[in-house]
């Protein structure tokens, strides 16, 4: 099995939070929690909304209940094609000191 570069983060383990980007913009935080429900247990999934629209922006964030899940999720969906886009799966940058989420 080839490994993918994005399997880890600054040098170490993937975490277990990752970061879905290109999902479709139907979609609810639910939605994201259903789509990796079969690798394992989602302990949050939040889509990111535009706080003027309230829409989805295409991404979000989901965080597994391990590294070993969260490593499966990114082995199993990384690049692959869901309600016709690729779906773009890396761990989670680190949150910076002080920034709100917008979510």
């Amino acid at each position: 099995m080839v490994r993918s570069p994005c399997l880890f983060y600054e040098g170490g383990p993937v975490g277990k939070r990752l970061q879905i980007r290109n999902i479709p913009h139907t979609f609810d935080s639910n939605q994201l929690q259903e789509l990796c429900t079969p690798y394992g247990s989602v302990k949050s999934a939040t889509v990111v909304v535009d706080q003027y629209s309230g829409k989805s922006r295409g991404f979000g964030y989901v965080e597994m209940s391990s590294p070993g899940e969260a490593l499966k999720v990114i082995e199993q969906m990384h690049g692959k094609s869901h309600e016709g886009k690729e779906l773009a799966i890396t761990e989670a940058p680190a949150a910076k000191r002080g920034a709100k989420a917008r979510v």
